[in-house]
């Protein structure tokens, strides 16, 4: 581990390039450490280790099987292979290493670097095949799998803990503003968002990717925004922003920040398209759902699909439909009254008749030109000859 660290400073091997990290940051930390530490373990214990006493050798036990229905002398088949275990049970055992180490290379994607650093980025794997074979061998296959799992939660899980927490990327304090922003490196338990009016001096995101962020500040629905990376775009962070001048407008500033601080340009352009307009069709029914607490907007979204939107506003409730739906649809409704939905994501079909018949909204269509949004992130050697220059 040393020595993949000390590769990874001296600038040789990028680790990010692995697409299990990768796929980390994406997921909540529950999901990463009973995959990581326990289930995949376990799988590769049963791929890798089972066969490596004679006995538990399936695939042998399937070739006797067949051998015996065909007429073929079972017993002196399983003589002959017994014999010839025992004389190639080194190259069996140290292979069996070796194929482990070499099926982590699918992690990482394919580079001349890759095959370069291939031996050092996949001896921690082959060494610990070595171990693991052993205990299965000596001990049985569950003090194998005892130890990768062990192992995984110790290289991965605690590591995942500690790191979990914000890590500050960005603190302007001046006569104008204030503006800080924590990166946050792995899933929450929870899917949990929260987010203050827009509208006012003080601005917080908290637990929000930049892909949920930009159509915010820049007024435009999430399906009217292309991003030219996806993982850049779904950077979560947490921002809090406070104004101390009446000229400036918040939205503007924290969006040239982020521009800044994450390298991306953004260009406009119109399509012809089709609209779904947010009308209100029966206020008694809206009304029922009427918010009057002082808390932020909150979103949370279930493992089973449904959507919970406290404390929103039916401006921000266009932007979350938006986001959760392949379609555009805005208001034009300037109400300030805020409210509770809940609905489970599905078909757009399926949506209307539930806010006809639960919140007394309903969508009609309209075509019309619209102006969309691209976001260009630079690539990384662009934003390493920034910093230099």
């Amino acid at each position: 581990m040393a020595i993949l660290y000390s590769i990874e400073q001296a600038g040789f091997f990028d680790s990010g390039s692995n697409k299990i990290y990768k796929q980390l940051q994406i997921l909540p930390l529950w999901s990463i450490i009973l995959f990581g530490a326990f289930i995949i373990p376990f799988i590769e214990e049963l791929i890798f280790r089972l066969y490596l006493r004679l006995k538990h050798n399936y695939p042998v036990k399937v070739f006797l099987f067949i051998s015996s229905i065909t007429g073929n002398n079972k017993d002196k088949i399983t003589a002959y292979i017994s014999s010839k275990w025992e004389v190639y049970y080194k190259v069996i055992f140290y292979l069996s290493a070796v194929v482990f180490a070499l099926v982590h290379m699918t992690n990482y994607e394919s580079s001349f670097k890759l095959l370069i650093f291939a031996p050092i980025l996949l001896a921690p794997q082959f060494i610990m095949g070595l171990f693991t074979g052993y205990l299965r061998v000596k001990y049985g296959l569950l003090w194998g799998f005892y130890l990768h799992s062990l192992h995984n939660l110790i290289f991965l899980a605690i590591p995942l803990i500690l790191m979990s927490g914000p890590v500050e990327k960005l603190n302007v304090t001046n006569a104008e503003y204030e503006l800080r922003i924590e990166e946050i490196k792995f899933g929450k338990l929870e899917m949990k968002s929260r987010m203050s009016p827009l509208s006012t001096d003080s601005i917080f995101f908290e637990n929000f990717s930049l892909r949920g962020i930009i159509p915010l500040l820049a007024d435009k629905g999430g399906k009217l925004i292309e991003y030219n990376s996806e993982e850049r775009s779904n950077q979560k962070i947490n921002l809090t922003f406070k104004s101390y001048s009446h000229d400036l407008d918040p939205k503007e500033v924290i969006l040239n920040e982020l521009k800044t601080l994450y390298n991306f340009s953004i260009t406009k352009y119109n399509v012809l398209q089709e609209a779904w307009m947010l009308q209100i069709s029966d206020t008694t029914l809206l009304a029922k759902h009427k918010n009057d607490s002082l808390n932020a907007s909150t979103m949370t979204v279930t493992l089973t699909n449904e959507v919970k939107l406290g404390s929103f506003n039916l401006d921000q409730l266009t932007g979350n439909l938006n986001w959760n739906y392949d379609k555009y649809i805005l208001t034009e409704i300037t109400l300030a009254d805020r409210f509770d939905f809940r609905f489970q994501k599905n078909d757009f079909d399926d949506l209307k008749i539930i806010f006809k018949n639960e919140y007394g909204l309903i969508f009609k269509k309209h075509e019309m030109e619209i102006e969309h949004l691209k976001v260009d992130f630079k690539k990384d050697k662009d934003r390493t000859q920034d910093k230099t220059d």
